[in-house]
């Protein structure tokens, strides 16, 4: 059987005829396929909706950019998306999946934000890669603290922060619980979280962390991580530049 349809018939100039290897007709080539149904487009279109988000105005100007929305459209498996600065708020568009998919991005990538935003952030939380090693320099901010080097991998994940001397890091100050922080890293998403276990808190950018019990915080290269070191709980500068390098 003739599985190819000749392209010199289709424009009229084959001369071969009867002779021809290639296929002079299409019910020749459908001979034998399974059957076929016609798409129903007007049923696909009333599948599609559109919501309204909201984006925390303080964050509107930093995530809605076209790098951003690439990213959103990408993650959520082909969600259309429009952004309105002005009115702090993104208009998303698909399936119901899609859409609801780009709504749980959305307010994860606006929840990690409220400790900063970056690109690097931005990638990490809506395009996460694997990866197999942190490479964590704590740069201290203050001169009675000492830099912390540490390598994080899946047989070593944790970097534990706190008064007692239990701690991979141990940080001296009258408000520093003995088990105060964790910084984790979780390979599968190629991330590095802060973990605040503390009483009077862990702040990531100047901003306190919720506690353990409502989650973790991604962190960043250029991040601050600080510490209360006063009853007025003064953070600016008692704490550490995070470098990272991910491999």
């Amino acid at each position: 059987k003739r599985r190819t349809l000749c392209m010199h018939f289709l424009n009229n100039d084959c001369r071969w005829g009867e002779d021809c290897r290639f296929s002079h007709s299409r019910d020749e080539l459908r001979e034998g396929a399974p059957p076929t149904a016609n798409i129903d487009c007007e049923r696909l279109e009333s599948e599609l909706i559109t919501r309204v988000l909201k984006v925390p105005r303080r964050q509107a100007a930093a995530l809605m950019t076209e790098a951003t929305r690439r990213l959103l459209t990408e993650a959520s498996g082909g969600c259309g998306v429009t952004w309105e600065p002005e009115a702090a708020r993104a208009t998303v568009s698909g399936d119901p999946f899609q859409v609801d998919r780009a709504k749980q991005l959305l307010k994860r990538l606006s929840t990690h934000c409220n400790w900063g935003v970056s690109q690097a952030k931005i990638e990490g939380v809506l395009r996460p890669a694997e990866r197999k090693v942190a490479k964590l320099l704590l740069a201290p901010m203050a001169t009675t603290l000492r830099q912390v080097a540490a390598t994080l991998t899946a047989a070593k994940p944790q970097l534990t922060i706190g008064s007692g001397q239990a701690n991979d890091l141990i940080v001296k100050s009258p408000l520093m619980s003995r088990s105060h922080a964790v910084l984790e890293f979780v390979p599968s998403k190629g991330a590095l979280y802060v973990v605040d276990l503390s009483t009077n808190g862990t702040f990531l950018n100047g901003v306190r962390l919720p506690s353990h019990s409502s989650g973790k915080v991604f962190v960043c290269h250029g991040d601050e991580l600080l510490f209360p070191e006063s009853k007025e709980l003064k953070t600016e500068e008692f704490g550490y530049m995070v470098n990272l390098e991910m491999e």
